[in-house]
């Protein structure tokens, strides 16, 4: 395999992590004092030893920040070497609905001019993604009227109540769930008319919201049953497109 050099420690520390690696079973044995002496590392490659597969889980997706970054040109020489140089499938990120994607700013204005770069690059190399479906759309947030915004979020009528990191993921739950359901319902029925359901059913996969969680965290302050509903209205959405 030819690598560049920049993804030699990755994927030598992907080597290293594993029990087994080209039927060499890697044992090793480390030691160190509490007076800060360094530690010793013994490795004992045994090559005529047992074999097993070694499946390359690593290949299967990657993840990569969130959306606004897929549109940067380094982003993508990054994922295009690493999909050459170690067979990287899939990507994943967070915040493919967020306001800095413009996909949704109403009920009415819908579009996926940011989505179809990124989606387009991926499938012109035969990658594919697992699509997060978060965060929420700023308009459509519960928490959006009269709310304080956290972080650098002032937006006025078009903040949410809770959002995270710098490019404010709105983590709110939606103030109507059944438009919720008709926005991930556009972008499904969208990808299916773009790419294809072969394409779409056979390699792509769909995940509701990033670490939901079990009662208000910084990725999703609805309730249990909130999630229960989010997912159920877009689960319902994709699959009858």
């Amino acid at each position: 395999m030819a690598c560049s050099p920049p993804l030699l420690p990755l994927l030598l520390g992907h080597l290293l992590a594993a029990c087994w690696c080209g039927g060499a079973q890697l044992h090793a044995a480390a030691a160190a004092d509490g007076g800060g002496t360094p530690m010793s590392v013994e490795i004992d490659l045994t090559a005529g030893g047992a074999t097993a597969p070694f499946p390359h889980y690593f290949e299967r997706c990657v993840g990569s920040g969130h959306g606004a970054l897929t549109m940067r040109e380094d982003w993508r020489q990054h994922v295009a070497m690493a999909h050459a140089d170690l067979g990287i499938q899939r990507v994943r990120f967070h915040g493919i609905l967020d306001d800095d994607m413009s996909v949704s700013f109403s009920a009415n204005e819908t579009g996926f001019i940011n989505v179809d770069s990124t989606c387009d690059f991926l499938v012109e190399r035969n990658m594919s993604m697992v699509m997060e479906l978060g965060f929420m759309p700023r308009w459509l947030a519960a928490g959006r009227s009269g709310a304080t915004p956290t972080g650098a979020d002032a937006d006025g009528p078009y903040s949410c109540s809770h959002s995270i990191n710098h490019y404010i993921g709105c983590s709110d739950p939606p103030s109507d769930f059944g438009l919720w359901g008709e926005l991930i319902y556009k972008l499904a029925s969208h990808l299916v008319g773009r790419y294809g359901a072969d394409e779409m059913g056979g390699k792509w996969a769909f995940e509701v919201w990033n670490e939901p969680g079990a009662g208000p965290n910084g990725d999703w302050w609805g309730t249990p049953a909130d999630y229960l509903r989010l997912y159920a209205e877009a689960a319902r959405a994709v699959y009858a497109s």
